[in-house]
């Protein structure tokens, strides 16, 4: 029987609020100069109460760990992409940007889902 290999499960901090799965998947596709929307999977995007700053934390599996990740960068911070789509910016641009931290240690409360009514929200 051979070897079954598992993608590594990376967690995502800091995702703004107002991001949704199709604006978090497109974010990554720019950081990390992927080639399509099928090699990321976000299994995960839920509020974040755990950090001084509103936001959102995810759970995502790359088909291949990008290279920045493989090259010793693992956890960022990671610039967001701005909203300009012109693509012209500056290093001065990139640290007023919302930045993203990975991390595969999973330590502490990590959300997996949103409910719409908090009353929903129970710890076993």
């Amino acid at each position: 029987m051979a070897a079954r290999s598992y993608a590594t499960v990376y967690r995502i901090l800091g995702v703004p609020l107002e991001y949704d799965r199709k604006r978090l998947r497109t974010a990554l596709i720019s950081i990390f100069a992927l080639s399509g929307t099928k090699h990321i999977r976000i299994h995960s995007l839920a509020p974040n109460y755990t950090l001084s700053r509103p936001s959102q934390v995810a759970t995502v599996t790359f088909e291949n760990d990008p290279s920045v990740l493989l090259s010793g960068k693992r956890e960022g911070p990671f610039a967001l992409p701005s909203e300009d789509s012109s693509g012209d910016s500056d290093d001065e641009d990139a640290l007023d940007r919302a930045k993203i931290t990975l991390d595969t240690r999973f330590e502490g409360l990590t959300p997996l889902r949103s409910f719409s009514d908090e009353d929903d929200h129970q710890v076993e």
